[in-house]
């Protein structure tokens, strides 16, 4: 058996120090979740054609075609429809601010689901205050 140096002992320990900690397999970097652009452009180029044609004199911006194309759902195509849906899972999931998120989660759901991508969450409830949970109602009011 061979004694190795006090320098090429460490030499043998950072090199498996650095063989551990290096992973296994190379990883592919994580999926990034849709941003809300890449998500209205799909939208977009989804429900052209829909637009053109329900919503053919409707403005442009704040929510406005997104409105339009849900009051005409009913005439909207399967892939439109399934972009629609996209944005209202994606909306009901996005992060909100202040303490009274979690206490209106539901009332979000059911309060501010059709909620264009680009409104404000605590605008929406607020404006339904009637409506909302006692829990929810208490934390607004906490928070203004």
């Amino acid at each position: 058996m061979t004694k190795l140096s006090w320098h090429e002992a460490l030499t043998v320990a950072m090199a498996l120090a650095l063989f551990a900690s290096a992973p296994a397999t190379a990883q592919p970097p994580p999926a990034k979740a849709p941003t809300a652009r890449t998500s209205m452009t799909k939208a977009r180029n989804a429900c052209r054609l829909d637009i053109q044609k329900l919503c053919k004199d409707v403005e442009a911006g704040k929510g406005r075609i997104y409105a339009c194309l849900l009051q005409h759902a009913a005439h909207v195509s399967p892939p439109c429809q399934e972009e629609l849906k996209n944005i209202r899972e994606r909306a009901a999931q996005r992060p909100t601010a202040g303490d009274w998120a979690g206490p209106c989660k539901s009332d979000i759901q059911t309060q501010c689901k059709d909620l264009p991508p680009s409104g404000n969450v605590k605008t929406c409830l607020e404006q339904r205050m009637t409506a909302l949970s006692d829990g929810c109602k208490a934390a607004l009011q906490v928070k203004k």
